[in-house]
């Protein structure tokens, strides 16, 4: 294995555009050596490597939404969309992403340069991408289920019924069972720890007051208007 030095740039640059493999080759074989140094940098070269990927495939994705007239060729000309790609960017270099947090930004950026998109709806989406930042994985996938559910793409709703399950009520623990058989993992007690940060955020409805075990009615199977808007716009590229 040939050791390449980290503090060249040139040598890191060609190492990641290299394959998968011989990224997996390399780190392999810099957690079998004897070298701490090469050990604590691995895990900060792999980082490197995800994010050119990311960035790559953005740029990629960029270029053909372009051509297709889906964005403006002049995507950085607006305060707006400056922001928000930098966002974008910012959240890349910074936050170590997953690729459901990944996409839902993604998503989120290109919404913001869209074309027809004046500046008031781009400084929205930016705002948006700002919240979606905060969230987890996890709270991206139940913002989406109930999404889903409230437009009706809901294959497990049979087998609810069967089990007492009432979509029309507003019972938190209905909505943890709902939301968790349309994530197919059945654990409503998962659902329910993401459920404060979603509150915080404004994303899902309050529990009732003077009811705990309810939640509030919103008309979008518990998102509210703010939730409902990021949903549409994380799920639209």
């Amino acid at each position: 294995m040939k050791i390449i030095n980290l503090k060249n740039k040139d040598q890191v640059v060609a190492f990641l555009k290299s394959s998968t493999v011989k990224v997996a080759e390399f780190v392999t074989g810099i957690l079998a050596s004897d070298s701490t140094d090469y050990k604590l940098s691995a895990g900060y070269l792999v980082q490197a490597f995800v994010k050119n990927d990311l960035l790559h495939q953005l740029g990629v994705e960029i270029n053909e939404y372009i051509k297709k007239g889906a964005i403006k060729e002049d995507f950085l000309k607006e305060p707006s969309d400056q922001s928000s790609f930098l966002e974008l960017l910012n959240f890349i270099d910074n936050d170590n992403p997953d690729e459901i947090k990944f996409k839902a930004m993604k998503s989120l950026f290109f919404c913001s340069v869209s074309k027809g998109q004046d500046a008031s709806t781009g400084h929205v989406s930016y705002e948006l991408m700002r919240i979606c930042r905060q969230l987890s994985a996890g709270e991206i996938l139940v913002l989406k289920a109930a999404y889903e559910i409230n437009l009706g793409k809901n294959p497990s709703q049979s087998l609810l019924s069967m089990r007492g399950v009432n979509l029309g009520t507003n019972s938190a623990s209905d909505w943890f069972e709902m939301i968790s058989r349309q994530l197919e993992h059945n654990l409503p007690t998962l659902v329910e720890i993401y459920e404060d940060k979603l509150i915080t955020l404004k994303l899902i409805s309050p529990r009732v007051s003077t009811d705990t075990r309810t939640f509030e009615q919103t008309g979008f199977y518990r998102l509210t208007p703010l939730g409902f808007k990021l949903c549409e716009q994380i799920l639209k590229y």
